[in-house]
């Protein structure tokens, strides 16, 4: 488990430009992370990425399902690893939905239905995310560290 643990850190930090369709020599020792440990392979790198994996009602991301495509030739236990936090993100943005903890994830009267709707699914994904990357940090610094950073 070490390993795969090891290579989504790895790719979490470092992503080589692959736009080759659109630049004629792209350079490849930049990297188009953002150079935290925010599961970029499992969220994606920018709003289009995070978009194709959300399932976009109740802050949830579509089951058993991942951005970074280029790590399907990886062995299977890395992928399991990201869709263990990809169910642990759904399961989180559940428990939040159902808890409500203050109102905070209720409809918003001042909006309309659609817009309220987007809101809290918004508002639950986000959420969720902190949760799960916060989990991800918390085994990492206990892997690299030997503490916890919580």
């Amino acid at each position: 488990m070490l390993f795969y643990l090891a290579t989504i850190i790895i790719h979490d930090f470092f992503r080589t430009s692959d736009d080759t369709k659109t630049v004629a020599n792209p350079d490849f020792s930049i990297s188009s992370t953002s150079s935290y440990l925010d599961l970029s392979p499992l969220y994606g790198n920018n709003v289009q990425e995070q978009e194709a994996v959300r399932n976009m009602k109740g802050g949830m991301l579509k089951p058993d399902n991942f951005s970074e495509h280029r790590l399907l030739g990886f062995p299977p236990g890395f992928c399991g690893l990201l869709i263990t936090f990809n169910r642990f993100h759904n399961y989180v943005a559940g428990e939040l939905e159902r808890i409500n903890g203050s109102g905070r994830f209720g409809p918003n009267p001042r909006l309309s239905r659609e817009a309220a709707e987007r809101k809290i699914d918004k508002d639950l994904f986000n959420t969720a995310r902190l949760v799960t990357c916060g989990l991800y940090v918390n085994i990492t610094s206990q892997n690299t560290q030997g503490r916890s950073s919580i």
